[in-house]
C-alpha cells in the first residue's frame, strides 16, 4: 500500500513522461503546440497525486479518469507533432512508449480503484442487511 503519491507507479510514468515532453519541445516554434502538450504532461502526475491525498476511493477514481483524459491528450498530440514535423519518428516512437506506459498503468489503477469501489458498495449493502432493526 502506497504512502505517499510518489509511491505509485502511475506517478512514476507520467513524471518520467513529463520530463520527456519538456526536453523533446524545448525546440519546438509553434507555442500553442508547445503549451498545449505540456499541459497535459503536467497535469497527469498531478491530477493522479491530488486524488491521492483526497483519501476516499470515489475521488481518487474522479482524479484517474481525468489523468487518463490528460494522457490521451498527449498521445494525440505525439501524432499531430509528427504529422507537423515537430518530433523525429524516433522521439516520437519514445513519446509514444512512455505515454503508453503511463496509459496502461493509471488504466490498471483505476480499474483496481473500481473494483475497490465496488467491493466497498457490496460491504456496506451487506451491513445494513446485518444490522438488527429496532
Amino acid at each position: 500500500m502506497a504512502k505517499r503519491f510518489e509511491d505509485l507507479a502511475a506517478w512514476r510514468f507520467c513524471t518520467d513522461l513529463c520530463q520527456r515532453v519538456e526536453e523533446l519541445t524545448e525546440e519546438v516554434k509553434d507555442p500553442t503546440f508547445r503549451d498545449q502538450i505540456r499541459d497535459a504532461a503536467e497535469s497527469a502526475p498531478a491530477l493522479i497525486a491530488e486524488g491521492f491525498v483526497r483519501f476516499t476511493t470515489g475521488e481518487m477514481i474522479r482524479y484517474l479518469r481525468m489523468a487518463r483524459g490528460e494522457l490521451a491528450e498527449v498521445q494525440n498530440a505525439i501524432r499531430r507533432g509528427v504529422r507537423s514535423k515537430y518530433f523525429s519518428s524516433s522521439d516520437a516512437e519514445t513519446l509514444a512508449n512512455l505515454a503508453g506506459r503511463a496509459m496502461g498503468t493509471t488504466t490498471n489503477f483505476l480499474k483496481a480503484k473500481l473494483r475497490q469501489a465496488e467491493d466497498e458498495s457490496r460491504n456496506q449493502r451487506h451491513q445494513r442487511r446485518r444490522r438488527p432493526e429496532r
